[in-house]
């Protein structure tokens, strides 16, 4: 085409070089190397070369990637960090989740396809570790503020709780009682370990499939659902669980659901958790819901939409439901 620059990258090639980036940012986190940047985001090559003078392999490919990948610049043997250190503390574990915790299941996404494995490839434990991680960053600062509003004076139930930090840290600031529910062994094994570092009392965790659970539980006060309703499809099995909730939790008076939607445009704050949450899920089988589908589900299921908070997470919303 006469008179038109071609770019040197084509989307392939920016693709691939995207993906080579994200993981050594991943891996310059683990390796601490944000943690010798002074006070104006430099570092001299000679430190880095003597701090990790037995990893020099290492420290030369996420040198190289960062640079290549606009994170870090070169000059006069001097790196400078062209991102924010803020954002790279938020935005690392988003990496982690989607590209570590699930890395077997993008690993064996094309036998997925072709109907070669009987199950889906997942590490429930590592999901669990990396979730909490994100939910330090986006989402516990304004759950305490929720559960604050809520004035519960009886146990709070977390539906799907992974690591569990997030019950413990509420039950400890808030002096509730709590029980953690998760289908996951490792899941569990995981809060019982992060319970017994805590020293919190009135806490428990236990295996469970929470659409199955048995008898009539008085002292549930409140449930939450955090990034979990979504693996509860069709809707009207979800419209139907949380309906039973009236006769299984007779004393129940709200229910907390935080989750992400699709077919939304990402916010300013942060632009990458939706998109790996829409192809993690799909590759799982899952149809990410969008905020009309919660807004119906809510109706059908007779519960009262109290209020509605945009998250930082790009998508995402925490609704607040008053059981009638």
């Amino acid at each position: 085409m006469k008179g038109v620059v071609m770019s040197v990258y084509d989307n392939l090639d920016i693709a691939f070089s995207g993906c080579i980036t994200s993981k050594a940012l991943i891996l310059a986190e683990h390796m601490g190397f944000f943690e010798h940047l002074d006070e104006n985001d430099s570092v001299s090559e000679h430190l880095l070369k003597e701090v990790y003078k037995d990893k020099g392999s290492y420290l030369d490919a996420i040198i190289n990637s960062l640079c290549e990948g606009g994170i870090l610049s070169s000059q006069h043997e001097h790196y400078q960090l062209l991102v924010s250190r803020e954002k790279i503390k938020k935005k690392v574990p988003i990496f982690k989740l989607w590209l570590y915790a699930y890395r077997d299941l993008l690993s064996e996404q094309e036998r997925m396809f072709d109907g070669e494995l009987d199950r889906i490839p997942y590490d429930g434990g590592s999901v669990a570790k990396h979730s909490a991680e994100i939910g330090s960053a986006f989402i516990d600062k304004q759950l305490g503020q929720v559960v604050a509003e809520l004035e519960l004076t009886g146990t709070l139930c977390d539906m799907g709780c992974g690591a569990g930090l997030r019950l413990i840290n509420l039950c400890r600031n808030f002096g509730l009682q709590g029980v953690g529910m998760d289908m996951d062994a490792n899941a569990v094994a995981l809060a019982n370990q992060n319970l017994t570092k805590s020293s919190v009392d009135g806490v428990e965790f236990k295996q469970q499939d929470i659409t199955k659970i048995e008898g009539r539980h008085e002292d549930i006060e409140a449930i939450m659902f955090t990034f979990f309703t979504h693996h509860i499809e069709p809707n009207e099995r979800l419209e139907r669980l949380l309906s039973s909730y009236r006769e299984i939790f007779p004393n129940l008076k709200y229910i907390v659901i935080f989750d992400t939607v699709t077919g939304e445009k990402a916010n300013e704050v942060n632009n990458i958790f939706s998109k790996g949450f829409d192809y993690i899920h799909r590759l799982q089988g899952l149809i990410p819901r969008t905020r009309a589908d919660y807004m119906s589900i809510f109706d059908n299921s007779n519960l009262s939409l109290t209020q509605e908070i945009p998250l930082a997470v790009d998508n995402s919303y925490v609704w607040i439901c008053k059981v009638a």
